[in-house]
């Protein structure tokens, strides 16, 4: 019997990705052959994002693409927009199946029927009752992993659907946690990286704690290097930095969702520290670890923002030893506390702010990738290839090209970071 052939399309955040690499592997062993999205398959699933109006966009898209490739094939859209707004997707002639975050996992069941055509499974659009967790990790990428250790937001900033989208935050436990990180160490996978969407929230519903959690996996044999995502400000705390600074393991690289270098607009998002927080956070990282990466998530054009305030969180953007930035225009989400806020900022002035803090961005990461001339770095090289390169990138997430070489995919090696590119260093 020919296999059907399946392509999984991932959008957002790599949360996303560690449940869409655990979907497929749900199909394996079945009679199924995954293939690329961008080639003809009998079924297409796009793992959405609602985070912004944008993401849907390209969730809509992605759905038509799919349905031109192969007219009669089936599309199921899975995640955070079919789970907010799935009326809009039943609108489309193109969607076949609909699965909301808790139905998702149901997939298997209804594409092995070739009899469904089309079905929407979302049990009510709020899933802030929902206090289930369901482990998943990537596979595939032999180099790294993604492992999702935590689910959900008890935070109800202005702006965000996810705490609506995903429900409130939950974890598993340490022990269970540990063994789905020790599947991960049988493989090839050098790196893992954690994924969750406030993983810093870690083990609060059962008294354990994400420090603790740090700890149990650095003892894990076969995994040799661990990249913490994004963790809130008022999550991070000293004891969580002086670890990373012993650790052998975990990298120095921190990802901190800021959002505002304004006060005031920090308490109109609804968010639970001041920037002081921050600002202490990065220089006492600076000060235990000189090289690490410190990576600051931003929110440009948020409603009521005014001149004077983007002007006073730029500045205090740059007068911190911040590595890069992400910068986010802001994006109205409906039913949120932000959509109903007067003082909407002109889409003009949103893109013009986003330019300036885009630039700041682009200095700050010279002025860092320029700090690290003439030191040696770890390397771990991926398949990636680029022309007649190969790619890889240092603990504190410095990208770094070699010519290629098949024998060197996901291996560690140490390097002397000297010739520098566009932002690479190159090693020949």
């Amino acid at each position: 019997m020919e296999k059907r052939k399946i392509a999984f399309h991932t959008l957002g955040c790599k949360l996303n990705y560690s449940e869409t690499s655990t979907i497929s592997r749900m199909f394996s062993g079945q009679n199924f052959e995954q293939v690329s999205p961008r080639e003809k398959a009998d079924i297409y699933v796009i793992h959405s994002c609602s985070v912004t109006a944008n993401a849907e966009k390209k969730t809509r898209a992605a759905a038509r693409h799919a349905k031109k490739l192969n007219p009669e094939a089936q599309v199921a859209v899975i995640g955070c927009y079919a789970q907010l707004r799935p009326e809009e997707l039943e609108e489309m002639p193109e969607v076949n199946i609909i699965l909301g975050n808790r139905e998702k996992y149901h997939l298997p069941g209804l594409v092995n029927n070739e009899q469904t055509k089309d079905i929407t499974e979302v049990t009510g659009k709020d899933m802030r009752s929902d206090f289930a967790f369901k482990h998943a990790f990537s596979q595939g990428d032999r180099t790294r992993s993604f492992l999702k250790i935590q689910d959900g937001c008890d935070y109800m900033c202005a702006y965000c659907t996810i705490p609506e989208a995903r429900g409130r935050s939950r974890s598993s436990s340490i022990a269970e946690t540990i063994k789905t990180a020790q599947e991960i160490a049988k493989s090839e996978i050098k790196e893992v990286i954690l994924t969750g969407v406030n993983i810093g929230d870690f083990g609060k519903h059962n008294g354990e704690s994400f420090l603790e959690l740090l700890q149990e996996l650095d003892k894990i044999e076969g995994i040799e290097r661990y990249r913490i995502s994004s963790i809130e400000p008022d999550l991070l705390s000293r004891d969580i930095i002086n670890f990373v600074r012993t650790s052998e393991k975990f990298l120095p690289h921190f990802h901190i969702p800021l959002q505002s270098g304004n006060n005031e607009i920090l308490r109109r998002m609804g968010r639970r520290y001041r920037r002081e927080l921050l600002a202490d956070h990065v220089n006492y990282i600076k000060k235990v670890m000189p090289d690490a990466c410190i990576a600051i998530d931003l929110i440009v054009g948020f409603p009521g923002e005014t001149k004077e305030q983007f002007l006073d969180s730029a500045d205090f953007i740059k007068s911190l030893p911040i590595s890069y930035l992400h910068v986010f225009t802001y994006s109205s989400r409906p039913n949120t506390k932000a959509e109903l806020m007067k003082d909407k900022v002109p889409g003009n002035l949103k893109k013009e702010r986003s330019d300036i803090m885009h630039e700041i961005s682009d200095r700050l990461q010279n002025n860092f990738t320029y700090s690290q001339k003439g030191k040696a770095e770890f390397v771990l090289w991926e398949s990636n290839r680029e022309g007649k390169y190969m790619q890889g990138w240092t603990g504190n997430y410095l990208k770094v090209k070699t010519p290629y070489d098949e024998n060197k995919v996901n291996t560690i090696e140490k390097v002397l970071l000297t010739e520098e590119q566009n932002g690479s260093f190159i090693i020949e």
